[in-house]
């Protein structure tokens, strides 16, 4: 007789996030607050770690008056990648359809939808409790792929970065129950399969969106 076959068993296959009508996800640019530099070095995160995203200068005095581009470590993230997702969203939203129009919104994540950060449980509690009151994310993406852009957003809140197939996580559970001061510093992502971003920060939301002359509510 064969083996008995086993029933119930739990599966753990990734769960890749993929809302209609967008790609799958699975790269996420972290982003932090702008970061004002003088000096001689000023420029060196454009080389020591931007040098191979394919970032003109240009480029780069723009980007750095909105945020900080965080360094992902992947060659996946690079050669052009954020630049390209970037200019496909500028470039839609100069066209006549309706749906590829760039909008800003935003919306609430309740804090039990949160995945916690695991650094508590490994070393306890350092920085301050967490206030229980919902988080809400700002968004700036196509007004077709509204809902989709919420959908992918709030999954990310929820779910390990390796069940959801991300190339990197996007540490936005260590921003959002951050266990030390270097959880808070990134408040911004911009998700480069589809072009769109989220942030937990309101003035980075706003910065972005006045760049796309979309306002906000």
């Amino acid at each position: 007789m064969g083996a008995k076959k086993k029933t119930g068993a739990k599966s753990f296959e990734p769960a890749a996030i993929q809302a209609d009508g967008m790609k799958t996800t699975w790269l996420v640019q972290r982003l932090g607050p702008a970061v004002r530099r003088t000096g001689p070095l000023a420029r060196a995160h454009r080389v020591f770690g931007g040098g191979m995203m394919g970032i003109t200068d240009e480029q780069w005095d723009a980007l750095d008056e909105l945020f900080e581009i965080d360094y992902m470590g992947a060659a996946e993230y690079e050669f052009g990648k954020f630049t390209r997702a970037l200019g496909q969203l500028l470039q839609d939203n100069k066209s006549d359809d309706p749906a590829t129009k760039v909008v800003s919104f935003k919306f609430e994540v309740d804090r039990k939808d949160i995945r916690p950060n695991a650094m508590h449980r490994i070393k306890g509690k350092q920085m301050p409790p967490t206030p229980k009151k919902p988080v809400t994310v700002y968004a700036i993406g196509r007004k077709g792929q509204r809902e989709g852009i919420e959908f992918i957003a709030r999954s990310i809140t929820k779910e390990p970065h390796s069940r959801l197939l991300l190339r990197d996580d996007s540490f936005i559970h260590r921003t959002l129950d951050p266990f030390n001061e270097w959880d808070t510093k990134i408040v911004g992502w911009f998700e480069l399969n589809n072009g769109f971003f989220y942030f937990i920060d309101e003035a980075m939301w706003r910065a972005v969106a006045d760049g796309f002359g979309t306002g906000v509510a």
